[in-house]
């Protein structure tokens, strides 16, 4: 049966390749590197930071768990970082309900 409805997909926030190359300079960048270079970390989740009401997003957030300390940092990544721009890093408490190094949920 046909219902007539039609749904319409539209982009928001940067393109993969620009927040995986934000992330990417985030993870590099002196303070974050700080907090997660002895430790097993992955990366969680990327998305885009802002209302998808308002002007494309200039930023990206991207999540980082530390397996090591049982943390997750909360990392919010300029797209201007690249090129001189600032970061917000903050930790949040870990939820044990994460996928493990292996991909397992523990």
């Amino acid at each position: 049966m046909a219902s007539g409805l039609q749904i319409e997909v539209v982009p928001f926030g940067p393109d993969a390749q620009v927040a995986d190359a934000a992330v990417r300079a985030a993870l590099g960048h002196s303070a974050v590197r700080g907090e997660i270079e002895d430790v097993e970390h992955r990366v969680l989740s990327v998305r885009p930071v802002g209302d998808a009401d308002a002007e494309p997003s200039t930023a990206v957030e991207a999540t980082v768990y530390d397996y090591t300390n049982e943390r997750a940092l909360v990392v919010e990544v300029p797209r201007e970082l690249r090129h001189g721009g600032r970061l917000a890093c903050a930790e949040e408490a870990a939820d044990h309900d994460v996928a493990g190094p292996a991909g397992f949920r523990i």
